[in-house]
């Protein structure tokens, strides 16, 4: 269990997560969460029409001729929330 406190900004309240808790999670800046309300509790679950996408669906229509190198390139590890 963590423990957070609601804070007030301008107009808007929120809670602020510890980035190691949320990337346990999987959760990112923009990640998308639907918001339910069951008696005292607040439950946050991923929204279904988010799905995390691999390097490969992104660029499957990208024409192979436009590349600058066709052979395979090393660009390290992931370092972000990519999907390798």
């Amino acid at each position: 269990m963590t423990t957070t406190t609601v804070n007030r900004w301008g107009t808007q309240y929120g809670v602020i997560f510890n980035k190691n808790f949320l990337s346990s999670l999987g959760i990112t800046d923009k990640t998308k969460l639907d918001v339910m309300v069951d008696g005292d509790k607040i439950i946050l679950t991923r929204s279904k029409g988010q799905t995390r996408k691999s390097i490969q669906e992104y660029f499957k229509d990208y024409p192979t001729d436009k590349f600058f190198h066709q052979e395979e390139f090393d660009w390290g590890k992931p370092v972000g929330d990519e999907i390798c």
